[in-house]
């Protein structure tokens, strides 16, 4: 059984459940409102990133119950595992973030520090290939007598 508090809002627009703006379930298990579900494009769970279909998409029943809560509601059916639930929203809220997230993040870091480095060894690289044809350059104008000619303009401007 899940509760949701007047307090507890959907994870996406933050806005609160009510009859107007029902939570619904996706097969994840992730808890948001029909608004946000209906019209998530692609159908990938904003939490999770796990695919869809909008036909999996189960509004919860509410009803009020006095005992847990004067504004608190009860919802059913909750598809979600213990496991696989990575969002409460009975006030006692988990973290968002579960292990295959964090993974997924540590991944991207990885890989973009990998990037990252890739590009800068390019850069020395290109700048090295410039420095190296700056030279030939200047060592060509040696020979041919040009550099020496600016040389000795400058010298005569001075």
């Amino acid at each position: 059984m899940l509760v949701l508090h007047s307090t507890s809002n959907c994870d996406v627009c933050y806005d609160s459940y009510g009859q107007d703006n029902p939570a619904s379930t996706i097969p994840c298990g992730h808890i948001f409102c029909y608004r946000c579900i209906s019209v998530c494009k692609p159908s990938i769970c904003p939490l999770c990133r796990k695919k869809f279909s909008k036909s999996n998409v189960t509004k919860l029943r509410t009803a009020n119950v006095g005992d847990v809560g004067s504004e608190a509601i009860v919802c059913s059916p909750v598809s979600a595992t213990p496991s696989t639930s990575s969002c409460r929203l009975d006030g006692g809220r988990e973290s968002l973030r579960g292990k295959d997230f964090d993974d997924r993040v540590a991944a991207h870091i990885k890989e973009t520090g990998e990037m990252i480095k890739e590009v800068t060894e390019r850069v020395y690289f290109q700048h090295s290939v410039e420095a190296a044809l700056r030279a030939k350059l200047a060592e060509i104008e040696l020979e041919k007598g040009i550099l020496l000619s600016k040389v000795r303009l400058r010298g005569e401007a001075t």
